[in-house]
């Protein structure tokens, strides 16, 4: 068995040879961040088969891939459990600066997911997200139609924020991925699935999930690196279906 904390690589094409390896020897892969297993404030959850509109993750200011990968894993153990079940990604683009507020007037994304996530912050700063210096963006177009993106916001927010828009509710539901900074209690649940893997060869956790935002991660670095241009994903084609409960610690975290 084999575990890889965050993302499998930062090239798609040894994280496409890693994945691709374990199926064909048969060994058990599993990868990710804690962010998208730690305590949930409230304790949201989508049904398997949920009919999303869209959803948004809201995070702070660490914008690299390292950063983002926790923002991006967090949101799609969210919008897997959308009608139908994961298709893939079709396209992603990174937004940063003013280009990030346009995006929204645009409607590539909708700010009351982003207000709706704010509210479930413990530790959210004063001040308009719109006065933030340097903010990110990254849009998702998944092969289904469906859009979903993370927003990072620098000064502001140093919590991981989860809203998600379901088309028979009026307003989105949102959620606080709680990390208990005394004690890093969101490594529990993570050390918990790695030492059922090892034990029993059981995932609790997709390797599919973690395949599909690596390689988007991948594509949103290369978006930035040629001046904030839309990428097209067609390896990222991956298709997958959630367990039907969710995995993830209960409970306050501290």
């Amino acid at each position: 068995p084999v575990f890889v904390y965050k993302h499998l690589s930062f090239d798609w094409k040894e994280v496409r040879q890693m994945y691709d390896w374990s199926r064909e020897w048969k060994f058990p892969l599993m990868a990710g961040s804690s962010v998208s297993v730690t305590f949930r404030r409230p304790e949201l959850d989508p049904s398997l088969g949920s009919p999303m509109e869209t959803a948004l993750s809201v995070g702070s200011g660490w914008v690299g891939d390292g950063g983002i990968f926790h923002n991006l894993e967090a949101l799609q153990a969210f919008v897997e459990r959308r009608q139908g079940g994961e298709v893939g990604v079709r396209a992603v683009q990174h937004l940063a600066g003013d280009a990030v507020w346009k995006a929204a007037e645009e409607g590539a994304w909708a700010k009351q997911l982003m207000y709706a996530a704010l509210k479930r912050g413990l530790k959210v700063k004063p001040g308009r997200p719109e006065d933030v210096k340097n903010p990110v963006l990254c849009l998702l177009e998944y092969r289904d139609g469906f859009r979903a993106g993370v927003i990072m916001l620098p000064g502001l927010v140093s919590e991981y924020l989860v809203a998600v828009k379901l088309k028979n509710r009026p307003e989105p539901d949102a959620t606080l991925c709680y990390i208990p900074i005394e004690n890093s209690n969101n490594f529990s649940p993570l050390v918990h699935a790695i030492s059922r893997m090892f034990e029993t060869g059981e995932r609790l956790i997709p390797a599919e999930r973690t395949l599909l935002t690596t390689g988007a991660l991948a594509a949103l670095m290369e978006s930035a690196y040629q001046g904030h241009k839309k990428i097209e994903t067609p390896e990222l084609s991956i298709a997958y279906k959630a367990s039907r409960q969710s995995y993830f610690a209960h409970g306050v975290g501290s």
